[in-house]
């Protein structure tokens, strides 16, 4: 099993809003293949309740924003590869981000062995989603795949940028003094698709 640590935003101060993703870089090893993540840290900056809604105060929700990171698995021989992310979710679609927000990720731009493919995912019932497409929002209990034609393809390198976006209540954004917001999980490749 192989394991990349994600720990999302470490510091949220409302009223003067100040957040960042926290990614540590670790390459982990799985039997033959490795992971590594591009970011080390991605700083969400600090903004104000009205940064946040803008020109939208009847929001329900508030977007922190997207950032990206670039994941890489390198496998010695020719592997069908997965990856997953293990972590609390909130419902069947996002994963936790702090008491009631959610946090969802988009794998895009997926190479493998170099060559642009579409991605896909199974769930633990082991179904391919047959309709794979340039990009895909990871749900829980799901792995990410390469796919061609909706069957899982057999490479060395798999590529794919992962888009991060948490998502809070607007209700929260209502505080007076320093709240913390955080998402822990970690990342996991599975050849064989797990």
């Amino acid at each position: 099993m192989l394991t990349i640590a994600i720990a999302s935003v470490r510091r949220f101060l409302m009223a003067g809003l100040l957040s960042s993703l926290s990614l540590p870089l670790w390459a982990a090893e799985e039997r033959d293949c490795t992971l590594q993540a591009s970011h080390v840290d991605i700083d969400y900056g600090s903004q104000s309740r009205g940064q946040l809604l803008k020109n939208n105060l009847q929001a329900k929700e508030v977007s922190m924003g997207q950032r990206t990171m670039t994941i890489n698995v390198h496998c010695r021989n020719p592997e069908v590869i997965g990856v997953r992310f293990i972590a609390p979710h909130l419902d069947a679609d996002a994963y936790q981000f702090g008491a009631d927000g959610r946090l969802t990720m988009t794998f895009k731009d997926a190479r493998l062995d170099g060559k642009v493919v579409e991605v896909g995912a199974k769930t633990r019932r082991r179904q391919i989603n047959e309709h794979s497409q340039a990009s895909h929002q990871l749900r829980p209990d799901e792995v990410v795949a390469p796919l061609s034609a909706g069957i899982p393809q057999r490479g060395k390198h798999f590529s794919a940028n992962v888009v991060f976006e948490p998502v809070i209540n607007a209700d929260a954004t209502r505080v007076s003094d320093v709240t913390t917001l955080s998402a822990n999980g970690q990342f996991e490749v599975c050849t064989q698709l797990c």
